[in-house]
């Protein structure tokens, strides 16, 4: 083997295909390790930088005129161009939380100790992808006018002060129902809308009047109570008032350096997000869909390891190298201010 003087391409080993499957069924493709692989769509790509097609929602449902379209017998059919669909770029931005650990420290334990620290680093990745999707929803000027509003502007009042003579929370969320489906001509149904909420919201509706007067006196009182039967751990039904799932997202975030004060904030506040998500949680390069947001992945949590024989250590990384898009922002709406 010629000799090479040491350079980026020769001083690590990467792990890529078992380590890097195993925490991608383990992380970024589990619905169950965080909330964000229920709401957006996973899309690999096979390129940093490139461009997905963003459906014209108006055109399917243009009828300015029959006359348009009609066509009698003997006459050229009706011809005309029509932009169904616009060029979009993205690009990938890479992330790679990282770990150190020496060789005695490694050797002598009696764990896999570098396996723990890989998950370690795939949770923070995780986590990244998930204050990013959180912040590309929740920033209202990546929606158009006809899909934000506050919960005051939509169903009359915030659902802090909901009751049952006043229904805001119904009312909200009716409202958002009906200008999805204006927004996407009908395409998405209500059954294909999920809300994404933070615990504190979850909480919010669950301690409303108007939540719990439905179930007051009915044989569904003594599980909320309990916390069983249809309800889930935050006493919310998985669905209600015509949605097609709930999502409550508690994920947070410690924002402090290491040693200074500990502070710890959500990545969802006081605002309610509704997505949709069409078809399965994987998506295909180039194809468009009515998916609210998606997540294109040119590297999907790889693990890598070095053995850094000279320093008598080894380091590792886990490397995500993704853009997350609100792709479909009609198939979608930010509900702001829902509670004080």
């Amino acid at each position: 083997m010629a000799e090479v003087a040491p350079g980026q391409a020769n001083t690590y080993v990467p792990t890529f295909s078992e380590a890097t499957g195993l925490v991608q069924v383990e992380y970024s493709r589990n619905p169950s390790s965080f909330a964000v692989n229920q709401y957006a769509k996973l899309v690999p790509v096979s390129k940093d930088t490139g461009f997905y097609l963003r459906i014209d929602e108006e055109e399917q449902a243009r009828l300015v005129s029959l006359n348009d379209w009609a066509w009698q017998d003997g006459n050229d059919a009706p011809e005309g161009i029509q932009q169904d669909h616009e060029f979009t770029q993205y690009r990938t931005t890479r992330h790679s939380p990282t770990f150190m650990l020496g060789q005695k420290a490694a050797g002598n334990a009696d764990f896999e100790i570098i396996a723990a620290h890989a998950r370690m680093a795939a949770s923070k990745c995780m986590r990244i992808r998930s204050h990013r999707a959180a912040t590309v929803l929740t920033t209202s000027g990546n929606w158009g006018a006809s899909s934000t509003a506050s919960a005051t502007a939509t169903g009359g009042g915030k659902w802090s002060a909901a009751s049952d003579t006043n229904n805001y929370i119904q009312k909200s969320f009716n409202g958002v129902v009906e200008a999805i489906l204006a927004n996407t001509n009908e395409a998405v149904t209500a059954k294909d809308i999920t809300c994404i909420m933070s615990d504190q919201t979850a909480h919010v509706i669950t301690e409303s009047s108007e939540y719990r007067s439905y179930f007051q006196g009915s044989p569904f009182a003594a599980n909320f109570v309990r916390d069983s039967g249809e309800f889930d751990e935050f006493l919310l039904l998985s669905t209600f008032f015509g949605v097609g799932g709930i999502i409550v997202d508690p994920t947070s975030r410690v924002t402090n350096r290491k040693g200074a004060t500990k502070a710890r904030s959500r990545i969802f506040d006081d605002d309610a997000v509704f997505v949709s998500r069409v078809g399965g949680q994987m998506g295909a390069e180039g194809v468009p869909d009515f998916s609210t947001l998606s997540i294109f992945a040119y590297e999907d949590m790889t693990v890598e390891t070095e053995d850094d024989t000279w320093n008598r250590r080894v380091r590792g990384r886990v490397v995500d190298d993704s853009a997350v898009v609100l792709t479909a922002p009609l198939s979608g709406y930010l509900l702001t201010d829902v509670w004080d």
